[in-house]
């Protein structure tokens, strides 16, 4: 639950009091834009019943999120309520202080069978195997490297992060962008992929592929898939892209 939801379900009646309540002296009046809210409530609450019922229009194939407030107003709330940014902080404070600390997957893998385990071993406690992998010091250093630039804006991970946690308070969804390099064979299958930078994405550009019952990869009841280099487009069969 976002930070902003005591004031979603609020009656209409009392939504410019609660407002006011927390913004500082020092903001120019703003009934101009609590008006406007009054003005468009009506429709947004109809939406929001008649759309799927659940608060999401449907666009491009996919669903979009509608709020009972403009989202323009939430952004405006969260930057000049005093009360609502130090509450937001603290929780973004609280949540990252210890910052992050890399950990091994496993302490030993059997590559024979598969078996990972949080012990190391010189045998495989599963099959017997010596073939056994271990946690690699450089690959470790690598992702302490990585998580200190994930971006050529030179944001650290937990800059990213922190900015994801203001929007689940803000709007209650949040999403990353991970840019990836993939690798394919002489076949065009897809054999790899390499992780270069992470991005957060405001949430209201983001449309999210799922039908009405909130299937994610399905639109208008059926099945769609997106190719790796013509993402703009939904394929309604599984087969390589021409």
């Amino acid at each position: 639950m976002g930070i902003f939801d005591f004031i979603k379900g609020k009656k209409e009646t009392y939504l410019p009091v609660e407002i006011r309540a927390g913004i500082t002296e020092d903001i120019p009046d703003f009934s101009d834009i609590v008006a406007e809210i009054k003005k468009y409530r009506p429709q947004i609450q109809t939406s929001m019943t008649s759309i799927l019922g659940k608060g999401y229009l449907e666009v491009g194939g996919g669903i979009a999120p509608l709020w009972p407030i403009p989202e323009p107003f939430i952004e405006f709330l969260f930057n000049y309520s005093d009360i609502l940014r130090n509450i937001i902080r603290t929780l973004r404070v609280e949540l990252f202080k210890n910052g992050i600390e890399v950990q091994p997957k496993y302490y030993s893998k059997c590559l024979d069978c598969g078996k990972e385990f949080d012990e190391e071993f010189d045998r495989c406690p599963e099959c017997g195997s010596k073939n056994l992998k271990y946690p690699s010091d450089e690959e470790k250093k690598r992702i302490e490297e990585f998580i200190q630039k994930v971006n050529e804006a030179d944001m650290t991970l937990l800059d990213v992060l922190g900015q994801i946690e203001d929007d689940l308070n803000q709007y209650d969804n949040a999403y990353l962008y991970f840019m990836k390099d993939y690798y394919f064979n002489d076949e065009g299958e897809l054999i790899g992929a390499e992780l270069k930078e992470i991005y957060r994405i405001h949430p209201n550009k983001v449309i999210k592929i799922m039908d009405g019952y909130g299937r994610f990869g399905y639109s208008n009841g059926e099945e769609v898939y997106v190719c790796l280099e013509h993402r703009n487009t939904l394929q309604r069969k599984r087969e390589y892209c021409k």
